[in-house]
């Protein structure tokens, strides 16, 4: 049987090619839908290309939280968070990457994913690109 693969990209996939701002709450960045098997894994992965920048308070520093959804933002699952961060000026050109494995279905039906980010503190954030999130199942 063949991979099972569903993935969300940028139409312009590269530095530059997005300004998604990332605020105080879930900020959706891309979802997939899969349908799933009995016993068998779908695996997720993510990489976001994003910028800490300097906000109108003179705060540098960006903390921001990215999670995985089985279902929509806040209602649905979450499955995974990991939090990064970056200050403008220095170091705050980042790529994060996201992973996590998911078997808590019975049979084959459709799931949808979600990714987000969020930022905790009072910082500034944006999506600069690349954007790539994928669900894939190897039966």
């Amino acid at each position: 049987m063949a991979n099972i693969l569903s993935f969300f990209e940028l139409p312009n996939n590269v530095v530059g090619g997005a300004l998604i701002p990332i605020m105080n709450n879930a900020t959706p960045l891309g979802s997939v839908t899969i349908r799933t098997q009995a016993g068998i894994p779908v695996i997720l992965r993510g990489t976001i290309g994003w910028t800490a920048v300097r906000n109108a308070t003179g705060s540098s520093r960006a903390d921001i939280l990215y999670r995985l959804w089985r279902g929509a933002p806040v209602t649905g699952t979450e499955l995974y968070s990991t939090q990064d961060s970056a200050e403008a000026g220095r170091d705050r050109n980042k790529v994060t990457s996201v992973s996590q494995a998911d078997t808590e279905f019975g049979g084959s039906q459709d799931v949808t994913y979600t990714l987000t980010a969020e930022l905790v503190n009072d910082g500034a954030a944006n999506v600069v690109g690349s954007l790539t999130f994928y669900a894939a199942m190897n039966p």
